[in-house]
């Protein structure tokens, strides 16, 4: 501990004393800790969430930030921010399309991201050709905004937030694609298309009586558009069943779909089955109002989010949007050792954020390679969250569910009883003996782990935290 927190004691949390070791007190000082993650693990019963609820409210008094994830809509505590995600309700929403605004990260660094929430998702199944597919698109939905991930000074700007593009502009290219390919006169109709936008604005000239200076001029564009087109057609037709050469279609810059993206690429039919397939996603995506531009009030201190209402399909990609909103955040400010001494004294030395996640168990890819992936957010937050600041809690009905990386990366461990037909698998996960798991038959027991690569059995308090004095 340095001078600056000499006079000072980090804040503990007590869990109770040792089953047989009645003057062994087993305690958890985020601050102190080599990362101040935590995993809490038990079957239905056994009392996990009246031990969350006492944790969230030693770090209310810890004067931490806290995001909790509540999926069943029954963590309301004292005190908190409280939004609601997803029902008939007020509700509001988050744009997986945001990313990093800093020359090292960018679109760039979100198109991996996406992916794999996809893949957590709806598409679970996806293969070697599928993956490419999506990056390409991802990576074409930020370059229609203007968005370049090779190129820093298209999104260091400052309304680098309005020009974000989101579920909607995705699914919009995606149809437009389709819509070009299936239509067998892709650039002819994109051409067409355009050239029709140029006479609906000229139409709205003629509608405005404030423009009647205009008038003339815009009926005389119209003449000679409607001219071009119908020109435009007869050469099309010469062309697709008259073998005549390619008409030149005489719009410069970028503006047809053909010269903004690679439709070489999307034509070949494998992957327009595959983009017929996100379309879908994408949609029941949408009609979910999740991803809708309404971002959640988070304020300092406990925000609670309320996810009762969202149904279990589009979970994990939403958590996994906001978490990597969360960690994004943090992470912008710098590593948490070089914060100002004010706001780790007001906050704490090691630490100022959690985000604490029950039933984590739905949430997490069905395929043991998805669930190691270093990207996927979960693993990113426990690996590497120390330095700026950020804790997770993690909480389950198995210890068994953990993704591997996440597991062994977390010191504290608690466990209540679990399910019988779980002990054998539970018993080679933590590596003890099974009788330790007999200890747990008893009310208000839990084996949690001492620091040493092993698990005492411990009375757990039933008793609401004391609040922290004025110079804890």
């Amino acid at each position: 501990m340095t001078d600056l927190y000499s006079d000072r004691l980090a804040p503990s949390f007590l869990f109770g004393y040792g089953l047989f070791k009645r003057d062994a007190k087993y305690a958890w000082t985020p601050d102190e800790e080599t990362n101040p993650h935590l995993i809490l693990c038990g079957t239905s019963g056994a009392g996990k969430t009246f031990l969350l609820r006492q944790i969230i409210t030693f770090l209310q008094q810890a004067n931490k930030h806290i995001h909790v994830i509540d999926q069943h809509g029954d963590l309301e505590i004292f005190g908190e921010n409280a939004m609601q995600f997803g029902g008939n309700q007020r509700a509001y929403g988050i744009n997986p399309f945001e990313f990093d605004v800093n020359e090292n990260m960018g679109p760039g660094s979100q198109i991996p991201v996406i992916k794999n929430m996809f893949r957590s998702t709806y598409m679970r199944s996806m293969g070697g050709m599928q993956e490419p597919i999506l990056e390409r698109l991802v990576d074409d939905v930020y370059r229609e905004k203007g968005l370049n991930k090779d190129d820093p000074s298209t999104w260091m700007i400052e309304d680098v937030r309005e020009k974000t593009p989101s579920l909607l502009d995705m699914y919009n290219l995606v149809t437009e694609i389709i819509d070009y390919v299936n239509s067998g006169f892709g650039e002819f109709k994109d051409v067409l298309s355009t050239k029709g936008k140029e006479l609906t604005k000229l139409a709205g000239v003629l509608d405005d009586p404030k423009k009647e200076k205009k008038h003339d001029e815009a009926r005389e564009k119209i003449a000679i558009l409607k001219e071009e087109l119908l020109d435009l057609c007869e050469r099309y037709i010469d062309h697709m069943y008259l073998d005549s050469p390619e008409p030149e279609h005489g719009i410069d810059g970028e503006e047809l779909l053909s010269q903004r993206v690679d439709m070489k690429f999307y034509s070949q039919k494998a992957v327009l089955r595959t983009l017929t397939s996100i379309a879908v996603y994408i949609d029941s995506l949408m009609q979910h109002e999740a991803f809708n531009p309404n971002p959640p009030p988070v304020r300092p201190g406990l925000n609670r989010y309320n996810l009762q209402y969202m149904e279990d399909s589009i979970r994990p990609f939403f958590v996994e949007t906001l978490l990597g909103k969360i960690f994004r955040a943090v992470r912008a400010r710098g590593e948490y050792r070089q914060l100002p001494d004010k706001h780790k004294i007001n906050r704490g030395k090691g630490v100022d954020n959690y985000i604490i996640i029950d039933e984590f168990q739905v949430l997490l890819p069905r395929s043991t390679q998805d669930r190691e992936n270093p990207n996927l957010i979960y693993n990113k937050i426990a690996l590497e969250a120390r330095k700026y600041g950020l804790g997770i809690i993690v909480v389950s009905q198995s210890p068994t569910v953990f993704p591997q990386k996440m597991f062994t990366a977390v010191n504290k461990k608690v466990v209540l009883k679990v399910e019988a037909n779980d002990i054998p698998a539970a018993k080679r996960y933590l590596g003890v003996e099974a009788a330790m798991f007999k200890h747990l038959n008893r009310p208000y027991t839990a084996i949690i782990s001492n620091g040493r690569g092993a698990f005492d059995p411990v009375d757990i308090e039933r008793k609401e935290p004391e609040r922290l004095s004025e110079s804890a």
